[in-house]
């Protein structure tokens, strides 16, 4: 039986991307009085303790994504059904 050949593959990465902000806290307000925080869609939520609040960090993004290193690959077939290797 000769063993099948792949000469199609899909290839699933994992890669990095990072930005810059600096960003001025309203009037009165420091880091300190932050209670908690996360970042999404390049904008700071963040709340003292009663409500929620948000900054548009308006990163700076050129080309971000470290397209020479992925963090990981995958290869499968075509229908991603069956993992051929991994690094």
């Amino acid at each position: 039986m000769e063993t099948q050949r792949h000469t199609t593959v899909a290839i699933a990465q994992t890669l990095y991307a990072g930005t810059t902000a600096e960003i001025e806290l309203p009037d009165g307000l420091a880091w300190e009085d932050i209670a908690d925080w996360y970042i999404k869609w390049d904008t700071l939520h963040y709340t003292t303790g009663s409500e929620w609040h948000e900054v548009e960090l308006n990163s700076a993004v050129d080309d971000v994504i470290d397209w020479k290193r992925p963090q990981f690959a995958t290869v499968y077939t075509p229908d991603y059904q069956t993992e051929l290797g991994s690094e």
